[in-house]
């Protein structure tokens, strides 16, 4: 398995994490629960995706939205695919519609955005080389920023300072906004409403340290986290992974997922 990290371009930096390409064995890791954006585009065979209520044949290009599910992978052939990791809440700046619509979902990047808009996507799925993906990605989503970019930068502060563990009840004042205004925009921008932003921010941070440092003896980081004791943890973790802490943190996955160390400024 060969994975390459990609830094975006300074325009885009500040809404982007970061590119990363994945080409090699057909393994599929499991999509956990968490807060962010990711568009995926598969330049080899798809995967398909299940969870407790679906079973789907993935598209060649699909964004993952913040979810409270956890989606198996299947790969059935040779895996290669190229993934955009958009800054938590950051993703709406690339789009016209309501974020909320497409929350706790896989959305195909036709429903998303228009005929006329996906060019560059397909011109990126069909690159022979990793610069010229990159080239295609890149050109499209200045597009987008430059047409959907929104002005309330107070709503990008609002989510970075929830992932850092801001008390919801002090947020508003921070941010110079109303409870209700901060609800509604929040909803509309992220797909989720704090609490339950807040709540997906502390599982995921709580597990990429896990993750990435393998360690199986989770208590420690779990109450570094905010979980009140064990059993809050466990309780959380078998709600959104559908199996226990001991269950699923083994050298078999601890090889294979989606975290990655945070960059600096990262959400």
């Amino acid at each position: 398995m060969r994975c390459n990290e990609i830094t975006p371009c300074s325009a885009l930096r500040p809404f982007i994490d970061r590119y990363w390409c994945w080409e090699g064995e057909a393994s599929a890791p499991r999509r956990l629960p968490g807060t962010g954006h990711e568009l995926m585009l598969h330049f080899e065979t798809p995967w398909r995706a299940s969870n407790l209520e679906q079973d789907i044949l993935l598209p060649r290009a699909y964004v993952v939205t913040p979810r409270s599910k956890s989606w198996q992978n299947a790969a059935s052939g040779s895996v290669g695919f190229f993934a955009v990791r958009f800054r938590a809440g950051a993703f709406r700046h690339f789009c016209s519609e309501s974020i909320e619509i497409f929350a706790d979902q896989i959305g195909e990047a036709s429903q998303i955005w228009n005929a006329g808009r996906t060019g560059w996507l397909q011109q990126a799925i069909e690159a022979k080389e990793l610069p010229e993906r990159v080239a295609a990605v890149e050109s499209g989503l200045l597009t987008l920023l430059e047409r959907y970019r929104k002005q309330d930068d107070w709503l990008d502060e609002a989510v970075r300072r929830i992932y850092a563990g801001t008390p919801l009840e002090v947020l508003p004042s921070l941010v110079f906004s109303s409870e209700r205004t901060l609800l509604r925009k929040f909803k509309e921008g992220v797909g989720v409403t704090p609490k339950v932003f807040q709540r997906l921010a502390r599982f995921e941070r709580t597990l990429r340290s896990l993750m990435l440092g393998r360690i199986g003896s989770y208590l420690p980081l779990a109450l570094a986290g905010g979980y009140y004791d064990q059993a809050h943890f466990s309780k959380e973790f078998k709600r959104l992974v559908g199996e226990t802490p001991q269950a699923y943190l083994t050298l078999e996955n601890f090889q294979a997922h989606f975290y990655f160390s945070r960059r600096k400024a990262d959400c």
